[in-house]
C-alpha cells in the first residue's frame, strides 16, 4: 500500500522478547491462566485452530513435553547429542549462510524486526518506548500499562527448563538468540 519511498520516510519500530522467557509465559497461559476460557464456546480460544487442544495438553503435560511437542521435530533427535555437537551444527549453519547456502531457521521475531528503525526489547519496554517517542519527536511521555501479566508464572523463566528443553530452544531459536544477544 506504500511505495518504498513512503515507507522509508516513516519511523518503523517493533518489539522482541527473549524466546526462553516468551515460551515460558506462553506455556503458563495455556496451562493455567486461560483455562477458564475453554468453558465459553464463544471465547477467542475456540477461534484459533488447535488452541483448545493445546491448552488441554498443557494442563496435563510438563513444559518440557510441550516444547518437544511444538519444536522437537525441528530439532529432531539432536537433544541426545552433546552441547558441543549442537554448537558445531550451529557453526555449520552459519558457514552455510555465509556461503549463500539456504538454511531454514525458525524465526519467532525475524519477520517483525527486519528493516526497523528501532527494535524495542520487552525486558526494557518502557525505556525503549520512550526512545521511540523521542525519535518520533513526540513532546510528551506515554506510560505503557501492564496488561495480561502472567501472575501464575515463576519469576525466573529458567525454572521451567530441563537441559533437553533448553537445548531445543537454543537450537530452534538460535538466530534470534544470537542476533539479539539473548542468553539462557
Amino acid at each position: 500500500m506504500l511505495t518504498e519511498e513512503e515507507a522509508a520516510s516513516l519511523l518503523k519500530f517493533s518489539c522482541i522478547r527473549n524466546p526462553y522467557d516468551s515460551l515460558a509465559s506462553d506455556y503458563v497461559k495455556r496451562a493455567a491462566k486461560y483455562q477458564h476460557f475453554i468453558a465459553n464456546p464463544s471465547s477467542w480460544v475456540h477461534r484459533l485452530p488447535g488452541y483448545v487442544e493445546d491448552m488441554k495438553f498443557c494442563k496435563t503435560h510438563s513444559f518440557d513435553e510441550w516444547i518437544v511437542k511444538h519444536y522437537g521435530s525441528i530439532y529432531g533427535n539432536r537433544w541426545q547429542r552433546s552441547l558441543e555437537a549442537v554448537l558445531r551444527h550451529s557453526k555449520r549453519n552459519r558457514l552455510k549462510q555465509a556461503l549463500g547456502v539456504p538454511t531454514k531457521p525458525y524465526l519467532m521475531y525475524g519477520n517483525y524486526t527486519a528493516d526497523m528503525d528501532l527494535v524495542m526489547r520487552f525486558e526494557n519496554l518502557q525505556a525503549d518506548f520512550d526512545k521511540v517517542l523521542e525519535k518520533a519527536g513526540v513532546p510528551f511521555k506515554v506510560t505503557i500499562p501492564v496488561v495480561n501479566k502472567t501472575e501464575e508464572r515463576q519469576a525466573d523463566y529458567r525454572e521451567y527448563y530441563t537441559e533437553r528443553s533448553q537445548k531445543i530452544v537454543q537450537y530452534v531459536f538460535r538466530e534470534e538468540l544470537e542476533c539479539y544477544d539473548y542468553q539462557f
